[in-house]
């Protein structure tokens, strides 16, 4: 079991690694060897050894998966049973190792056989998961810069149509909004440019711990595991989701 969690661990370390900019020019360096393929091909193989037995995720699984997570979730926050031993024990292996069954009990409750089963389930839902939302923003952040130029464009509409203004003052405005609007699009093209090909990159190195199949699970339960993750409620969320929306200049 510990060798099971220290690899999948060792997969999300990777994944922030990749994400650290800071490391951004080494890590292509080192990727663009001729170790490459041996090296992520071995990466692969090695996840997807260790989490074979789960299979693709399906509607149960994700239903499995949110009992359990919202299961373990609540034993954290209220400070009890098995969680309640983690704090008092610090961390000693062989006491922790004894709360093992009560959590295994806890996990069956949920359709899950223990905690190894757990962890591996994890993994796949958090591939597809990262996978699923790093996709979505970069295509919010590659359509962003037509939507902030609409908006501009749209307000200089309105602003023109002010029957006050003059013809001189009409030009001037129009002026100033397409000077602001070309700004507007100059920035976003570079910062686009700038970091477009870095999460490409970065996308496609990992994307291979998942699958399309798991994405499309992943994306049709989104909302429930945006509840359960964040432990807001739908409306909650969908508050937030329309500040953002508005925030971007995002209209659905």
């Amino acid at each position: 079991m510990k060798k099971i969690i220290q690899n999948i661990i060792s997969g999300f370390s990777i994944f922030i690694f990749f994400n650290c900019g800071y490391f951004k020019e080494k890590i292509e360096e080192f990727f663009a060897g001729q170790n490459r393929t041996f090296l992520t091909e071995n990466l692969y193989k090695q996840y997807h050894d260790i989490v074979s037995d789960v299979g693709d995720l399906n509607d149960q699984k994700i239903k499995n998966y949110i009992c359990a997570y919202r299961t373990l979730k609540e034993k954290s926050i209220d400070n009890s049973d098995y969680f309640k031993t983690v704090i008092k024990v610090r961390g000693e292996i062989s006491e922790l190792m004894n709360i093992y069954p009560n959590i295994d009990n806890d996990l069956k409750k949920c359709n899950i056989n223990n905690m190894i089963d757990f962890i591996k389930l994890n993994a796949k839902v958090a591939w597809a998961w990262n996978i699923y939302q790093g996709q979505k923003g970069l295509d919010i952040y590659i359509n962003f810069q037509d939507k902030v130029s609409k908006n501009i464009q749209n307000q200089m509409e309105q602003a023109l149509k002010n029957p006050n203004l003059t013809e001189e003052q009409k030009k001037q405005l129009q002026k100033q909004w397409e000077e602001s609007l070309q700004k507007v699009k100059d920035e976003n093209k570079e910062q686009m440019e700038k970091n477009k090909r870095w999460a490409e990159w970065t996308l496609n190195l990992v994307k291979p711990l998942t699958n399309d199949k798991d994405i499309e699970v992943i994306k049709k339960h989104e909302q429930e595991l945006l509840e359960v993750f964040t432990g807001l409620s739908s409306e909650q969320l969908s508050e937030i989701q329309k500040y953002q929306a508005d925030l971007l200049g995002i209209k659905e």
